[in-house]
């Protein structure tokens, strides 16, 4: 059996997702100037309401960085894709900076929809009750925690059997 993990990590304007199945895994850094971990929660909340294929860019401080692709497949199973971004930090015009093309796969995965969503939403719980304040802000990466999003993808993984653990509120004294 396949054994498939993620975690995301804050600190000091970085966000750090990393994603293992079995032997594989991938470490991938996004800077605060922009709010990729939102575009991921927000492609994850949409695959789990049936979108077939999203994409987001999880982008480094000015350009480059990765592509993250989910394609959820007939047999329910997400397939991940994280490509390079064609881009790099070298890159001189907007043109290039921001071009959605990709060089090669970086890591590939294949997880059962349900399994992904717990996983994501025991993600999405540690998220919010250990970096986010009492005002849904995340200190250490400077933007808001995605609130409707995070929910609606709680409310999905329920359908799967997700429960979620006790909620303990926001990070202590905030």
């Amino acid at each position: 059996m396949t054994k498939f993990d993620l975690s995301v990590d804050f600190s000091r304007g970085w966000c750090t997702l990393r994603l293992s199945e079995d032997e594989t895994s991938i470490e991938i850094s996004s800077h605060t100037l922009q709010d990729s971990f939102s575009e991921l929660v927000h492609i994850v909340a949409e695959l789990s309401k049936g979108w077939q294929c999203v994409s987001c860019r999880w982008a480094r401080e000015i350009s480059g960085g990765y592509y993250i692709d989910l394609c959820l497949d007939p047999a329910g199973y997400v397939n991940i894709a994280i490509h390079e971004a064609a881009a790099s930090n070298e890159s001189n015009t907007y043109q290039e900076a921001w071009s959605p093309m990709r060089r090669r796969a970086v890591f590939t995965a294949r997880v059962a929809l349900g399994s992904f969503l717990t996983l994501f939403s025991n993600s999405l719980r540690k998220i919010r009750t250990s970096w986010t304040d009492t005002a849904g802000y995340i200190p250490e990466w400077g933007w808001n925690y995605p609130t409707s999003d995070a929910e609606e993808i709680e409310r999905q993984a329920k359908r799967y059997g997700y429960k979620p653990a006790g909620v303990a509120g926001t990070r202590a004294g905030q």
